[in-house]
C-alpha cells in the first residue's frame, strides 16, 4: 500500500505510480492498474505509462481521461488478465 504519507504528493501526480512500481519491481508495462477516478486514477497511472482499467461500478467523478478498458463489475476483471 502507498499513501500520501509515502510521497507527499497527491494523485495524478506519478510519485505513487513510480513508487509502486519500484517496491513490485515490475515495469510499468507490465501493470494494469485499476481505479475509480479518472482524473486522479486512470490519468497519473497511464502518465507512468501503465495500462489503466476503469472500474465503473465505483465511479463517482466523470472526465475526459480515457481507461484502456472499463469494467462495471469487478468479476469482469479476470476477463481482462
Amino acid at each position: 500500500m502507498i499513501t500520501h504519507s509515502d510521497t507527499h504528493k497527491f494523485k495524478p501526480h506519478p510519485s505513487a505510480f513510480t513508487l509502486a512500481l519500484k517496491k513490485l519491481s515490475v515495469l510499468p508495462d507490465a501493470v494494469l492498474f485499476v481505479g475509480d477516478n479518472p482524473t486522479r486514477d486512470i490519468k497519473g497511472a497511464k502518465a507512468v505509462g501503465m495500462r489503466t482499467c476503469l472500474a465503473k461500478y465505483g465511479q463517482m467523478f466523470k472526465s475526459n481521461d480515457i481507461a484502456d478498458y472499463e469494467i462495471e463489475k469487478f468479476e469482469e476483471l479476470l476477463g481482462l488478465i
